[in-house]
Formats: structure tokens, sequence, C-alpha cells
């Protein structure tokens, strides 16, 4: 990654150093609301959005953010709206906003209706997508990843999504099993990338780098993509480390059209454990909370 933007130590949150100096925390995938689909599956579970967002507000505090920015799924539910995300979410926002700070959000697939529910004081985004600058200089774009992000957020030096919840299964001799949550850092093959997204758009071309000049106004870099592991504990995710039997590879346009180079993604841990190249995963020795524990 780079010093500007960084994962922090311990958490499922992004830290990033804009060109101004301010601070700022990219959150993922909270899901709030999550409750009340489990308990249509007949699976009781404690509220927790207030367990949420006094962790979130500690975490600002901890890191001298003044800038929050949620990249997609704030919500849970996708077709409805449950009643109890009409009372936590404008409680949640109103909370941060009310903690001095300055909140965006970009949408995700969950969060249809969100813009609703959320009190004046919070940037409401394209799903699309925003990009920022750090204070070195490099171009972060920024997107939940279900679908393809705006001609602007090709020509950032990082992309940073979520939406695949990303972790790692861990075994035991005994076969017992746990996901532990990762980050997963993965180079983009450009011309891939520009081809996949000329075709989505129906631009045909010759050369996609040209075409995409010439079409866009924008000067297309080949990025680093940080997947973000899910904010909420309770969604431990898809193993990266785990054969899919033939299925799809992951979610999102960029893992569909097999634009990310996977096999070479490295991986942390939450604590800031590197595990090594995905392509490495199913044969390493993981040190797990409780001694080594085979993958």
């Amino acid at each position: 990654m780079n010093d500007d933007i960084l994962p922090v130590i311990g958490s499922a949150a992004l830290r990033l150093r804009l060109f101004n100096k301010e601070a700022a925390l990219i959150i993922s995938d909270l899901h709030l609301g999550f409750e009340s689909s489990l308990a249509e599956k007949g699976i009781t579970v404690p509220p927790q959005s207030r367990k949420l967002l006094d962790s979130i507000i500690q975490l600002c505090k901890k890191e001298k953010a003044s800038r929050l920015i949620f990249i997609g799924d704030v919500k849970a539910s996708e077709s409805k709206s449950y009643p109890e995300e009409w009372q936590e979410i404008p409680y949640f926002f109103d909370k941060l906003v009310s903690e001095a700070l300055s909140i965006d959000v970009v949408p995700g697939n969950h969060d249809g209706g969100l813009e609703l529910m959320l009190p004046s004081g919070v940037e409401f985004h394209s799903p699309r997508g925003m990009t920022l600058e750090t204070a070195g200089g490099k171009r972060v774009g920024l997107f939940h990843g279900h679908a393809w992000p705006a001609p602007e957020l090709f020509s950032s030096d990082f992309l940073v999504i979520g939406h695949n919840h990303w972790a790692v299964e861990l075994r035991d001799k005994q076969g017992a099993r746990v996901r532990e949550p990762v980050w997963v850092v993965a180079k983009a093959e450009l011309n891939a990338l520009l081809k996949a997204f000329l075709n989505f758009s129906s631009i045909s071309y010759t050369d996609p780098i040209d075409t995409f000049r010439a079409k866009f106004g924008e000067e297309p870099v080949e990025p680093f993509v940080i997947s973000m592991p899910a904010y909420n504990p309770f969604l431990r995710g898809r193993p990266i480390n785990v054969k899919n039997n033939g299925s799809s590879f992951g979610l999102g346009p960029l893992l569909k059209e097999k634009i990310l180079l996977i096999d070479d993604a490295e991986v942390f841990m939450l604590d800031g454990t590197y595990l090594g190249k995905v392509s490495q995963l199913s044969s390493l020795l993981v040190l797990g909370r409780s001694g080594p524990l085979q993958s």
C-alpha cells in the first residue's frame, strides 16, 4: 500500500491522509438491520447497531479522523426496508453528525432508499463512486464494487471496494473451521479493465487506452485494488482460500471479468499479519488465535 493509505490495525477500517492533511476513515458493509433478516430465518441476534456506532466514534477519536466515508451496504435489506432500519439509521447518522464529523456515503447494492433515511449534513454520492487525493498526491477512487465505477475513477492509483467480505478459512486437525476477515490487495490489469468497461459501455475500440482517453478525457492508470473486509463482525464472508467448484470467483465486475490478478493478490489479517499471496494460501500454515491452524 502507501503511507497515506493504510488499514487501521485491529479494525476493518482504512485510514487516508488527505491532501489537506485531514485524516479520513473508510468503512464498508455495516449492513445495519441485519438482525431483522436473520429473524426472518428464525435466528435471534441482539441489536448491534449501537455497538457498531460506538466503535466507529471511538475509532475516529483514536485515529483523530475528522472525515468518515462509507462505501456501501450501510443497510441490510435490498428490495425492502425493515422498520428497524428506519429507526436505527437516522439515529446512527444523527449521532455521527453530532460528533462534528464530515460524512460521505457511496451507496452499495443494499442501499436502496438509504438517502431518504439520512439527515442533512451527510453527503450522498452516486453509486459509481467518488475520488480523493492523498497528501502524497496519489488519487484514490472509492466505490462499493457491485457495479462499474464512473470513468473518472479509472485515473486512480488505488481503487477501494467492499462488497465481497473476503475472509480466510482456517481448519484445525480435528476439522473445526473458523473464518477470519482479511484485506485483499490486488493489481488490476489495465487493458483487461478498459476492454471490459468499453464493452459494458457499448463503445467499439481498437486500442482501449486511446479510445478511453478520447471518449472520457481521462488518463487511465493501472491501479491497485484494495478489497475491504466487512466492518460488521457478524459478516465473516467469502473464503478466498477455498476453491469455488467452478462458480464465479467473487462478486462485481472487477472479479467477474477477471480483471484482478487475484493469484498474486496479497492477503492481510486485521491484526496486520501478512498471510502471503492468494495462490499460496491453500498450503499455508497460519497461526491462529489458539495455535497453528492448517488451511
